[in-house]
Formats: structure tokens, C-alpha cells, sequence
């Protein structure tokens, strides 16, 4: 887990860093209102994505059958679950 948290971090100081170079770079050789165009063009292309994927979502939606809803006593739910859980082999068993 550590060196889960250890590359992650890693990789968000070496994005963070390009970042910064790439920043300031485009500050060396564009004007601050052509940065500002480039900046406004980047938010409208991803709200434009964002808007696709929304439009995705919705019409997919639709196609999905409704799921039923399970209208027994929690305590019922729970031991009919506690039960399958019982039955499924290697779910209560620990690894050797």
C-alpha cells in the first residue's frame, strides 16, 4: 500500500512539475490574451466533452431495464444474504 501511495505521489510531483515548465514556457513566447484564448479553448473543448458524455449517459439510461426494488423486512434481506454467503464456496474461509 505504501508504495501504491509512494508512485502516486511521484507521479503528481512530476505532473505537477511539467506543468509549471509548460506554463511558464507559453508565458515565454505567447502574449497573456493569446494564453487567455488558448485557456478558453481548452475549458470550451472539455465542456464539450463533458456535454457528450452527459448526452452518452442519458440515452443509455433509457435503453436499461428498471430494476425491481426489494420491499422485504431488513432483517429478512439480511439473513437471506447471510445465507448465500454461507452457501458461495471459499467466502469463509481464510487463506492458509
Amino acid at each position: 500500500m505504501s508504495e501504491a501511495a509512494g508512485f502516486t505521489s511521484g507521479v503528481s510531483q512530476l505532473i505537477t512539475m511539467i506543468a509549471q515548465f509548460v506554463g511558464s514556457a507559453l508565458l515565454l513566447f505567447m502574449s497573456y490574451s493569446t494564453l487567455a484564448i488558448v485557456n478558453a479553448l481548452t475549458f470550451l473543448v472539455a465542456g464539450l466533452l463533458y456535454a457528450n458524455i452527459a448526452t452518452n449517459v442519458k440515452t443509455t439510461d433509457h435503453k436499461q431495464k428498471l430494476q425491481t426494488v426489494n420491499n422485504q423486512n431488513f432483517f429478512v434481506t439480511l439473513k437471506s444474504s447471510l445465507t448465500q454467503v454461507k452457501k458461495a464456496n471459499g467466502l469463509m474461509t481464510l487463506p492458509c
